[in-house]
């Protein structure tokens, strides 16, 4: 019996110091995880004090800039700056000999008269206005037939959209011509740009495709630098004010402010 209880009391005591070490050891792992804890809380209570200084920083320099600048505006008297702009055209300075007048081209048989109408949307029955345009059949033939073949695809199949808007220069459109070979007239008509809405062709074959195009433009100014190169076929003769509203979609480099399509033609009485 005296064995018996002995081991129990050696069983017994083994077993404490077990639990005491797993106690000890549970306690340093729960400290070391503490210590971790409050390094991350103050390296984060670091860097927000950091950037609340460079913040501060930041504000006095310009509060202190803005200072200055009152101080010297204070100082100076005001001067009132001289409008260099030039005076704003009327009406009537503008529409004089911008567009060619109708009474010095005469219209005959072979010198038709048509009309055409923008819109924004390719369906829309929304337009901003009409175009009248008389097409020189006499002088350019070849090129009023192709433009008028293009044209009435509107009327019958979609509307064309405007490719390229020049302020100051002209509104383009590029179309491919599937058929191969200059169907333009290839004599230089004794024409030139020398009014607003001018109406003018050009053929354009690329080299790096077996497609050729064919460019239609309309000029918002006298474009001296079109002569020999583009060939005249017409001109509009009413629509002046639109002219100018279509020239303001545009930018210096070609590109559209918004979409345009040619959405209507057909003949004018």
């Amino acid at each position: 019996m005296d064995r018996l209880v002995k081991l129990n009391k050696a069983l017994s005591s083994e077993t404490f110091g077990l639990n005491q070490c797993i106690c000890e050891d549970q306690d340093k792992k729960r400290s070391k995880k503490k210590e971790k804890i409050l390094l991350l809380y103050s390296r984060h209570a670091l860097e927000l004090k950091t950037r609340q200084k460079r913040l501060d920083e930041k504000n006095e320099r310009f509060l202190s800039i803005l200072l200055k600048t009152r101080a010297r505006v204070d100082d100076q008297t005001i001067e009132k700056i001289p409008d260099r702009r030039p005076p704003k055209k009327t009406e009537k300075q503008l529409y004089p000999n911008y567009l060619k007048p109708e009474d010095s081209i005469s219209i005959n048989r072979c010198r038709r008269k048509i009309y055409l109408e923008f819109s924004p949307d390719a369906k829309s029955e929304q337009t901003y206005g009409r175009l009248s345009v008389i097409l020189l059949f006499d002088l350019a033939p070849e090129t009023c037939k192709v433009f008028v073949e293009y044209i009435t695809r509107v009327t019958f199949q979609h509307a064309l959209p405007v490719t390229r808007i020049y302020t100051e220069r002209c509104l383009e459109w590029l179309i491919v011509d599937p058929v191969l070979g200059n169907r333009l007239d290839h004599y230089q008509i004794p024409v030139n740009h020398d009014y607003a809405g001018t109406l003018s062709a050009l053929y354009i074959c690329s080299k790096f495709s077996r497609g050729s195009y064919i460019s239609f433009a309309i000029t918002f100014n006298p474009v001296p630098q079109f002569d020999g190169r583009r060939q005249v076929f017409g001109y509009v003769v009413k629509g002046a004010e639109l002219l100018q509203y279509l020239e303001s979609l545009g930018t210096s480099r070609g590109y559209k402010r918004e979409d345009l399509y040619l959405n209507r033609c057909g003949v004018d009485f």
